[in-house]
């Protein structure tokens, strides 16, 4: 359930094979924590998930089928 007043985001860090493997959360009050997804909180943390899961090989692995 959603807790008046607080904010947050969620981004996944992908392994080699595209399974999501973790999760990085950011969480802070509504008076500090903006909640647009273009501001610099959520700027930080989709860059923080991508380059974990590119180290985990994420999109180095080619699939077949």
């Amino acid at each position: 359930d959603p807790l008046p007043g607080v904010n947050a985001f969620a981004a996944p860090v992908f392994d080699h094979a595209g399974h999501v493997v973790l999760v990085i959360t950011a969480i802070g009050p509504e008076g500090t924590f903006d909640a647009d997804w273009d501001n610099a909180i959520a700027t930080s943390l989709r860059n923080c998930a991508s380059d974990i899961s590119r180290q985990l090989g994420h999109g180095t692995v080619r699939a077949t089928g």
